[in-house]
This record gives structure tokens, C-alpha cells and sequence, in this order.
């Protein structure tokens, strides 16, 4: 619909009009900035007509008036640090949509107007449905949910204004283009032939909302139950992530209170450092239970038989892990059941702001669309692993929260493994359903196994020492 060009125009008329203003043009990437706005502003606007000079090393346009356009792509934590550094009057976020919440939140600061008389602050932000932030634009926009809304939003919801656009719009669109978008999924094109937001909707945790899920931290009592989630990486795309949880045994409400995300490395080493930094973040944390990813109980090398896996590695370093229970489908669920919330009911699980990746990554998970995909498991192609590790972590540690019928599961299970002859067969059975597993290892009780088809327990206790 013409989006990026109606953008650039804005900016050039705004800085023409207004002496002193400061525009930022933003997208992910500055090949995507050359291609978008860039060459565009020196095709169809000439210097000397407009009256600008554009200086390539910043990447910014000055105007004779001494007004300012500025080039900035955002993709990286360092790179949105650098945006907000500086003051906006207006703010173009163009195809809005690749970001997340948080980000556009963040980027949303830097706009303010101390000086240049008569010009509203604005924010334009351009973007197509089924990208990251889809909840966000969906939430503000398309169909508001004021209880999704922050106060400070809810101060200016009248300001808030949404201007559809499609490629019908366009003159300038080719047919061989609108024939192309005609032959798409139908979901697909609904959404990128006819802008609708209701049917390409992936957020694969549609229960998340920034404002519900995510708190500012507190002093966790060194008494509460906790427990450790690990899923393992070297690179920039899937790094290790460790996760800290612990649960308020009041409320039974779980605090997601600290992460770990590991540099990026080949695997020479990197292991063993990952464990030394997980050992000394952990330090006098009374943290017992860590459940890490079953694979890491794999050799890293086939050729040679005395390879120590990233389990043991972990265990040479003082580090005990647990291997999780890898079922995907029914941890997903798990987790899913924590996030849900309602505007009467907060959600059982929160996470402290300090957890960045977490809270960045969780709500830009999308449902696996691959061509073996399932229907609903999470697109691992994605920016997975903080995921994962919360779902080892829950699903290994908490099982379903008490609205599912669960009990203190943390406790319970120390309590198994402290008097296990004494716990009643009943018992047992009540905290296993709950828990949905089929097995719990531990010492001294080494296995409880359920037989769901006779209603009967196989109890195989070991004690040590």
C-alpha cells in the first residue's frame, strides 16, 4: 500500500516545514535502510531542490533549516541502547512488525519535543500481519483490549489511530506482484493481499502480555522452593539459556528471577565456562532441582569413547542436572496454563525485567508452519531456547499450576524423597496425576512408576549409605 514511500514523505515535508526537527527512520538492518529510504530519498528528492545535504558516514540528511533525518537500524540490544540515546520528534518504524514489544516500547522513550514549536510529537510505525509483534499491533490498533494497555497508553488511547492499506491502494503495484500474493496460502494471502490481522495470527503464547507477565524484582527468601531449566547453544541464533525460578509457597505464584545467556563460542571449551558461570550465579542459592535438556546426556563426539558429555561436564564443575522430560506438546501446555491470566486473575507465573532474552524472545515465538509441522508445537527455526528452558523448568519442576488441580510439587517431591515408605499409596497417586508424569527419579526413592491402565503404582525405593 505504498507504506514506506508515504514515510518517507512525511519525513522530508516535516523537516521542510519545521526547522529543527529530529526524524529517525528505523528498520532491522541498514541494507534494509539503502533499499527502503535511502536510495529513494536521493532518486526522487533532489539535494538541491529540497535543499538537504546527505552525509553518507552518519547516515543522516541535514536540512538548510537545520532540521535532521536520521538512518538507524535496530538489531541488537546495543543498537536500540544507541537510538535512545537521543531525542525524537518524529519516529518512523518502518515494517514495525519484525520487532518485539519490548523493543518498540523501549524505542517508543526517545520520542519527545522540547523545543520545536507547533510540531506534535508522532510516531509512525508501517508493517504487514504475521510478524513478532502481531499481539501488539492487534492489542493497540486493530481491535484495542485497553486491559492489555499500559497506563501511560491508556492517558493518550484517543491519539491512537490506524490507517489501513493495501496493495489495491498502490497504482504503482504491478499485476504480475497481485497474482503472485492470489496464488498464497489462504491464510497468507488474507493477510498480505488484504491486510486482515484476524487469520494470519502465529503467536504461539497468546496468553502473553508485557504488562502482566513481566515485574520489577524483589529479594526472593532464601526458604522458597527453586528450580533450574537449561537448554544449551554456541551460537548467535540458539545460545545457552539458564533460568532461575523460584515459587512463592503462599500464593504458589512461580518468579521467573534470573537468566543466563551464554556467549556465542565454538563448543572447545565453552562448555565447561558455561558451567563455571551457571556454578557462580548459583552461588548460596539453595537452588536442589536442574533440568536441563536430555540430549545433553550425549556424547559430543562419537569418535572417541572417553568424550565426556555436556551432562558430565556440568557434573565434573559441581553442577548436577537432571535430564528433562522432553515431551513438547504436554510442556507447552504446562507452560501455557502458567501464562493465562485475566483481568481479575494475574498470571501464576511473572518474570523480573532483568530477564531481557526471555522477555524479548517468548512473545516472538510462532507456531511451527514447516512442512512437517505440528499443529502445535513452537517453530524451532525461531528464536527457541529461552523457551525451551522454561518449559524443562516447569514441566520437570512444577508440572500445572494449582487451578489444575496441583500441588506444591517443589515440596512434595523433597518430601517423597525425605520419607518415601511414609507417604500413602493414595498420596502418591494424587501428586502423580498431578504432576503429570509417569516418572519421578530421585534418591532415596529412585523410581515411582504409574500404570495409568490399572490405577496402580510400581515402587522400586534404593536408599544409599
Amino acid at each position: 500500500g505504498g507504506k514506506t514511500a508515504f514515510s518517507l514523505i512525511m519525513a522530508v515535508l516535516s523537516c521542510m516545514q519545521f526547522p529543527g526537527l529530529s526524524v529517525v527512520c528505523i528498520r532491522e538492518t541498514y541494507s534494509e535502510l539503502e533499499e527502503a529510504f535511502i536510495n529513494n530519498l536521493l532518486r526522487h528528492y533532489p539535494t538541491k531542490i529540497f535543499k538537504y545535504k546527505y552525509q553518507v558516514k552518519s547516515r543522516t540528511a541535514w536540512f538548510a533549516n537545520g532540521s535532521r533525518i536520521i538512518f538507524r537500524a535496530c538489531d541488537s540490544e546495543k543498537a536500540t541502547k544507541k537510538i535512545q540515546g537521543l531525542e525524537y520528534q518524529l519516529m518512523i518504524i518502518d515494517e514495525a512488525n519484525n520487532f518485539d514489544e519490548m523493543t518498540l516500547q523501549r524505542l517508543q522513550g526517545s520520542l519527545r519535543n522540547a523545543h520545536v514549536k507547533g510540531f506534535v510529537s508522532t510516531l509512525l510505525m508501517t508493517g504487514n500481519p504475521g510478524g513478532r509483534a502481531d499481539m501488539y499491533f492487534r492489542t493497540r490498533f486493530i481491535s484495542p483490549d485497553y486491559e492489555r494497555w499500559t497506563e501511560g497508553e491508556l492517558e493518550n488511547k484517543e491519539l491512537y489511530k490506524f490507517v489501513k492499506a493495501t496493495v489495491y491502494d498502490n497504482p504503482y503495484i504491478e499485476k504480475d506482484y497481485i497474482t503472485t500474493l492470489k496464488g498464497l496460502d489462504p491464510a497468507l494471502r488474507a493477510a498480505w493481499l488484504d491486510g486482515r490481522w484476524d487469520t494470519f495470527f502465529g503467536q504461539f503464547f497468546m496468553e502473553w502480555n508485557l504488562n502482566a507477565h513481566v515485574i520489577e524484582p524483589f529479594n526472593i527468601p532464601h526458604s522458597w522452593p527453586k528450580a533450574f531449566g537449561l537448554d544449551l547453544g554456541y551460537t548467535v541464533k540458539h545460545p545457552t539459556i539458564g533460568l532461575w525460578a523460584a515459587q512463592d509457597p503462599e500464593t504458589l505464584r512461580l518468579y521467573i528471577y534470573r537468566e543466563y545467556v551464554g556467549p556465542p563460542t565454538s563448543e572447545g571449551g565453552a562448555t565447561e565456562q558455561y558451567a563455571l558461570d551457571i556454578k557462580d550465579m548459583s552461588y548460596n542459592d539453595n537452588c536442589d532441582l536442574r533440568f536441563a535438556d536430555p540430549s545433553m546426556w550425549n556424547s559430543t563426539s562419537k569418535d572417541r569413547w572417553d568424550d565426556e558429555s555436556p551432562a558430565q561436564i556440568f557434573l565434573r564443575t559441581g553442577i548436577h542436572l537432571e535430564p528433562a522430560n522432553n515431551d513438547r506438546i504436554n510442556g507447552w501446555r504446562m507452560l501455557k496454563a502458567w501464562l493465562h491470566w485475566t483481568k481479575n486473575n494475574p498470571p501464576r507465573l511473572q518474570i523480573f525485567n532483568t530477564c531481557t532474552n526471555l522477555i524479548q524472545t517468548l512473545p516472538s515465538n510462532r507456531y511451527d508452519t514447516g512442512l512437517k509441522k505440528k499443529t502445535e508445537d513452537l517453530d524451532t527455526r525461531g528464536p527457541d531456547d529461552a523457551a525451551d528452558a522454561l518449559r524443562y523448568l516447569i514441566m520437570n519442576a512444577f508440572g500445572y499450576p494449582t487451578g489444575y488441580e496441583q500441588t506444591v510439587v517443589l515440596n512434595e517431591a523433597k518430601e517423597i524423597i525425605k520419607r518415601a515408605e511414609e507417604v500413602s499409596l493414595e498420596r502418591l497417586q494424587q501428586i502423580a496425576k498431578s504432576m503429570e508424569y509417569e516418572e519421578y527419579q530421585g534418591s532415596p526413592l529412585e523410581s515411582v512408576k504409574y500404570d495409568y491402565h490399572n490405577d496402580v503404582f510400581e515402587s522400586e525405593a534404593s536408599y544409599y549409605g
